[in-house]
């Protein structure tokens, strides 16, 4: 995931009272009312276990469980510098670190330099477990965990390289000033604006979606650029001319699940954070129509935990935002007995408890976001106490809901 211009994160949550329509809301954390070393940030990237990894422009890199932080900077750990741009991981769960000065990497008690230089914007890992970094003057960068390989102008003609993807096929895909380079581990194909659709020569962001289509946001001086979709035969281009786009600078962008493209906008005209359905429908979150904090509009970058949480990253000043798109929708009854939740956090074993003076019958419901019910069960009225044990599935948010006659309470449970 690109990260390019300084910013600064918010996370905004979903909180657990819905009705049967999309409703949102905002947790703001910040230096006022949490640990996160700096308001400033770079970016973002989220770990197999859930953790936000985010890198400040001068505070170091920040790693939050969503209930404590952990710090490392350039006087506490061996992080060659406190800009910290992107973080990718292994399946072993040692991190890598692309910043101002090189690429380190953290295996759980201590960081290595791996790779010195500056300005390493984008980090992929391969199924072969190869890294392949871009960087803003030595061109994409191979390490096959022996051996550092260059792959610069001879290849991609220009030395600049910003984001990089892999798709399933293993065929790599490199943003660079000088178009889309296409690598399939013989080959390199340069498609930019002399010898394809591409609006803009300067690819700053990549993805590949469900279907494996390449998703090319590009940037330029002005409000030159756009969005494109390459299927490999076939371009289609989206621009606020021809699109409900609302800025051609895109910052970065997020498949997900359900075949959305979530959009970040920046540059001379920024527009906000933008959902596309790929299709005809486009939902635009910004400072007159959300609270999505960021008063000028500019969103950096946009990630997705496996809760359906939406990380973005804005440039106001407001910490951490997340906001969960999701189908639970509830009435809610603050008058409804109280509920005990015990340990939360936890592992994925836990046990709910609350006692009601009516005699009526409740139904238990264990649901996962985005709306996938896990468990249901019906209870008696009085005092009830039953166990739950998830530990073998996904970590994230879960959410309870205990429904009476016609009321319901909903409360939040994070499994770590």
């Amino acid at each position: 995931m690109l990260k390019q211009t300084i910013t600064i994160i918010t996370l905004f949550i979903l909180l657990s009272n819905f009705l049967f329509c999309q409703t949102e809301s905002w947790t703001i954390y910040n230096t006022s009312n949490s640990d996160i070393p700096d308001n400033w940030v770079w970016g973002l990237d989220i770990d197999n276990d859930q953790n936000v990894w985010i890198g400040t422009v001068d505070h170091g890199l920040a790693k939050f469980d969503g209930t404590s932080w952990t710090i490392y900077n350039t006087s506490n750990s061996d992080l060659p510098s406190n800009t910290c741009f992107v973080t990718a991981f292994e399946s072993n769960g040692n991190v890598w670190e692309g910043s101002m000065a090189g690429v380190s990497m953290f295996d759980g008690s201590e960081w290595t330099s791996q790779l010195t230089g500056g300005d390493m914007w984008d980090i992929e890992i391969d199924s072969d477990n190869n890294k392949w970094v871009t960087t803003m003057s030595y061109g994409l960068a191979f390490y096959n965990n022996s051996t550092w390989t260059y792959y610069t102008s001879a290849q991609m003609g220009t030395n600049c390289a910003f984001a990089i993807a892999i798709d399933n096929s293993g065929v790599k895909w490199i943003g660079t000033d000088n178009g889309l380079v296409k690598y399939d581990g013989t080959n390199w194909t340069i498609y930019n604006t002399g010898n394809s659709p591409i609006p803009n020569d300067n690819v700053i962001s990549l993805e590949i979606d469900i279907n494996d289509n390449i998703w090319i946001g590009t940037g330029g001086s002005g409000n030159t650029g756009g969005l494109a979709k390459f299927d490999r035969e076939n371009w289609t281009v989206y621009t606020d001319d021809n699109s409900g786009l609302p800025s051609n600078y895109i910052t970065d962008l997020m498949p997900d699940s359900e075949g959305n493209i979530w959009i970040s906008t920046g540059g001379s005209q920024p527009g906000g954070l933008v959902k596309f359905d790929g299709d005809s429908n486009w939902k635009i979150y910004n400072s007159s129509n959300s609270d999505i904090p960021a008063s000028d509009n500019r969103v950096q970058s946009v990630a997705m935990d496996s809760a359906g949480c939406v990380w973005v990253a804005t440039s106001d000043g407001i910490g951490v935002l997340c906001f969960e798109t999701n189908d639970i929708k509830t009435k809610h009854n603050d008058q409804i007995f109280p509920v005990q939740i015990y340990p939360n956090p936890n592992k994925g074993v836990f046990t709910i408890e609350f006692s009601d003076i009516s005699s009526e019958n409740h139904t238990i419901e264990l649901l996962r976001m985005p709306g996938q019910l896990i468990d249901s069960r019906k209870v008696s009225g009085g005092t009830t106490t039953e166990q739950f044990d998830v530990s073998e599935s996904d970590k994230g948010i879960y959410y309870v809901r205990i429904i009476t006659g016609d009321a319901v309470k909903v409360e939040k449970i994070i499994v770590q």
